[in-house]
């Protein structure tokens, strides 16, 4: 918001009197006027209320609160999206090194634990872990108890499915490093207790 001064005496009192009225505002010169400018939303917003400028205010309240929605749900897309370019190449990494395995013989020979999230995975390519430590909720309800916390009262369903999802991306995430962790002592002639 901006304020033309013919003077900079003029322009430096009304920057006084916004000043005792909590609103910051500078002084700069263009062509023959000396210009006040208030930038902060919040200042301007002070402004047209001791201006009692009701219209206005609320246009500038919508075109803020319109800006931080906009700037939030940008924010959240590319977060997403970031989270999805990951989950993609991760999976196709785990994707090569399973078709590797399944090709040299090696995948037959892992714990069943191991084969069951390498299926998964062939199964599901783009799914994120998370998403496949649910799906193997689904699939073996008689092993996947021992995922579920202690019953503690009232618990909500969703809490315990949460939970369970929670716990079994982290089962599967342990798997697989392990795994990772093997296949590297292999190629480095290191042998594994």
């Amino acid at each position: 918001m901006e304020f033309r001064c013919f003077s900079e005496p003029q322009a430096g009192q009304l920057r006084d009197v916004l000043a005792e009225n909590g609103i910051r505002a500078g002084i700069t010169r263009r062509k023959k006027y000396y210009v006040v400018y208030v930038k902060d939303s919040e200042d301007i917003v002070l402004l047209l209320h001791l201006m009692e400028a009701s219209v206005s205010l609320m246009a500038t309240e919508n075109a803020r609160i319109y800006k931080e929605v906009r700037n939030t749900v940008n924010r959240r897309v590319n977060c997403e999206t970031a989270n999805i370019g990951k989950t993609i190449e991760s999976a196709a990494r785990q994707m090569e090194e399973i078709r590797l395995l399944r090709e040299s013989g090696i995948l037959q020979t892992l714990p069943p634990q191991l084969r069951e999230a390498a299926n998964l995975r062939e199964n599901n390519p783009g799914a994120s872990l998370t998403e496949l430590g649910a799906l193997r909720c689904r699939q073996s309800p008689m092993g996947s108890h021992r995922l579920l916390p202690p019953p503690r009262g009232n618990d909500d369903d969703l809490a315990i499915l949460t939970s369970k999802m929670i716990e079994t991306a982290h089962w599967m995430t342990r798997l697989v490093s392990d795994f990772l962790f093997e296949r590297l002592c292999r190629r480095i002639g290191v042998m594994v207790c």
